[in-house]
């Protein structure tokens, strides 16, 4: 590992990401001093365990009607924001290591490219999950070129997200 052999050379070595293929259970996090991987609360993830409630979570009456009682319907996160990762590695930058390797890995271009504070109603969050279903079964199924536009707008959406954090 590149971390492993400049650590070894005197370096400063610090990785940062939320992508669990890219984590300390496969061994990257091999010569680095500080390496933090961050997850998504499990609690989030509920909606996912009851079988048949994504379709019912993609009504917009239904998923309003449970948010006035108080549930949290936003489809779960699997992955934590940009934000999070770029203020791990701007803690590391402020110590201003003499040599230093960082490596960041970011998620937010990988599905679901939602943002939970983007989902603010019943009607947005019940697309999120509509937008769930159909990216998940695209093999299946032809969405359309409505669809499609709209998935690469959130794409887009997420990488200027991206690069908003870094740029900061």
């Amino acid at each position: 590992m590149l971390a492993k052999t400049l650590k070894k050379h005197g370096y400063s070595t610090a990785g940062f990401t939320s992508n669990p293929l890219l984590g300390a259970n496969v061994g990257y996090d091999q010569g680095f001093e500080v390496f933090e991987e961050p997850v998504p609360p499990k609690e989030d993830r509920r909606w996912l365990n009851i079988k048949g409630m994504q379709p019912i979570l993609s009504i917009p009456a239904i998923n309003s009607a449970l948010m006035q009682l108080g549930l949290n319907t936003c489809p779960h996160p699997i992955k934590v924001n940009g934000d999070v990762i770029v203020e791990s590695a701007v803690h590391f930058l402020e110590k201003r290591p003499e040599q230093f390797f960082l490596w960041t890995h970011f998620m937010d271009a990988q599905l679901p490219y939602h943002l939970m504070e983007d989902l603010k109603n019943g009607c947005e969050r019940a697309k999120a999950w509509s937008d769930l279903r159909t990216m998940w079964s695209y093999k299946k199924i032809n969405p359309g070129g409505i669809f499609l536009q709209r998935i690469i707008d959130l794409y887009d959406a997420a990488i200027t997200r991206i690069d908003h954090h870094i740029i900061r």
